[in-house]
């Protein structure tokens, strides 16, 4: 039996408290990057006692999301909006946006992550040479991952 490992239908809702409280739904996602990728997490620490011993120890860390995005799209141009409501810079009071991530998988399982910020992406949109408008990457972390 074939497992179709398709993303076609994959949707995120973004909920970004107080600037989009309604929520931004991206579903143009970018055809030369990663439409969404998750970084890899070290979640345990390890060492060795004086005499050899394994020890381990968890590690709280957060949950990395990288999202692409079609430039010039509604979903795109909302989250430049939001990198730069939250960006700080001088005379300027960052929104202090805190985000909720809802994802939809193409196989209908939802991800939610919570208490989440927004803490990369570009300012304006990039140019590459052969004319095309670049791919907008915008990445978040989270503090929870509930599945």
């Amino acid at each position: 039996m074939a497992n179709d490992i398709s993303a076609m239908g994959i949707k995120a809702i973004l909920v970004a408290t107080p600037s989009y409280p309604v929520g931004i739904e991206m579903t143009h996602f970018a055809d030369d990057g990663d439409s969404l990728d998750a970084s890899d997490m070290t979640i345990m620490s390890s060492g060795m006692g004086v005499n050899g011993d394994l020890v381990v120890w968890r590690v709280a860390t957060p949950t990395t999301i990288a999202i692409n995005l079609i430039p010039g799209t509604t979903e795109c141009d909302q989250m430049e909006n939001l990198f730069k409501l939250n960006m700080t810079q001088k005379n300027k009071v960052s929104s202090k946006d805190v985000l909720t991530l809802t994802i939809v998988h193409p196989d209908g399982t939802t991800h939610i992550l919570t208490n989440g910020y927004i803490v990369g992406g570009k300012p304006l949109q990039g140019y590459s040479a052969n004319g095309r408008a670049k791919t907008r990457t915008f990445t978040m972390v989270f503090e929870n991952n509930i599945n």
